[in-house]
């Protein structure tokens, strides 16, 4: 691979980590000319320049798409926010936008590329995501007929083929019939396009669950939300290589003082973008906590969780 096109569809309030993902991607891919497409939402000049000004030290280009072009038929189909945005949306109607590009690799803002993308081309389906783990009931809740649940995060696109199997047509037969969706864009995905997505191996969409978790007690969670979503040799493998790191779930990264157990990954190339020491706070205890309280929620029985619930709900 000696070309890669990339699409992120974000906006002005995601932009410390859309940076972040771009420098890191960039940064590790030397090799590899990155054309990046971005789909904005109030951005202001200033977030302009400072994506071009990482983008212009390293082999790469960078295009700017306007969400309000789309905007309207994102209302016309009347699809949910997400986190009180519209954004996140813009994904699904990315042909809108793209055009004479083969390939391509959606990526949310919130991801950090560790290693070479080179090994993508080995995949050659049409659409290629990596399996989530959401609950089985949320997504059986949607239609009784999905085999598997995938992760919109990051997403592998053979856009000649996508247009020569309609798949944009199947998506808007289900907008039209006003599905219920949780998870908007990732719902929306997983339900039209059922049967035709194929796996990525975990390693390109390492959540921070994968990250902390050991692989015996990820196994657990994973009985516990009754999935099957990778083996334990498979999830060592993706641990060890890693190549795109997906910071949500768990906590969200917003301040310096954070329990986020990635975020010393996160510092690492914001300060690298800016040339300066950050302040990292995550210290061992904190980081100790966090996966004290991941692991007591995963071992507590089902019947203490049951009443711990109520009497929250009871205040």
């Amino acid at each position: 691979m000696t070309e890669l096109n990339v699409l992120y569809a974000t906006n002005h309030a995601y932009i410390n980590y859309l940076l972040v993902s771009i420098y890191s991607l960039l940064e590790n891919n030397p090799n590899i000319f990155i054309r990046i497409h971005i789909i904005y939402d109030e951005f202001l000049k200033k977030d302009f320049k400072r994506i071009e000004t990482i983008v212009k030290h390293f082999h790469a280009d960078v295009f700017y798409y306007d969400f309000k072009k789309i905007k309207p038929k994102i209302e016309e189909y009347k699809i949910p926010k997400w986190k009180n945005t519209e954004i996140a949306n813009a994904r699904l109607f990315f042909t809108e936008y793209i055009t004479n590009v083969e390939k391509i690799l959606y990526l949310d803002s919130d991801t950090i590329i560790v290693n070479s993308l080179n090994t993508l081309k080995n995949y050659q389906m049409p659409i290629h995501m990596v399996k989530d783990s959401m609950p089985k009931k949320h997504w059986k809740n949607l239609t009784g007929n999905l085999k598997n649940y995938y992760n919109s995060g990051v997403i592998w696109i053979d856009i000649e083929k996508w247009k020569e199997e309609k798949y944009d047509a199947l998506l808007q037969e289900l907008f039209l019939k006003e599905v219920p969706l949780t998870f908007p864009d990732q719902d929306a995905i997983n339900i039209a396009l059922q049967n035709k997505i194929s796996p990525l191996p975990l390693e390109f969409n390492l959540f921070s669950l994968d990250y902390l978790l050991n692989p015996y007690f990820l196994q657990m969670y994973y009985e516990q939300n009754h999935i099957k979503r990778f083996t334990t040799p498979e999830v060592k493998v993706a641990k060890k290589h890693p190549i795109i790191i997906h910071t949500t779930p768990v906590f969200q990264y917003q301040t310096i003082d954070t329990f986020h157990p990635l975020y010393s990954l996160y510092t690492y190339y914001y300060q690298k973008i800016y040339n300066q020491n950050i302040n990292i706070g995550l210290d061992k205890e904190k980081f100790l906590l966090v996966k004290a309280y991941l692991y007591a929620k995963l071992l507590t029985p089902a019947p203490i969780v049951d009443v711990v619930k109520k009497l929250k709900m009871r205040k």
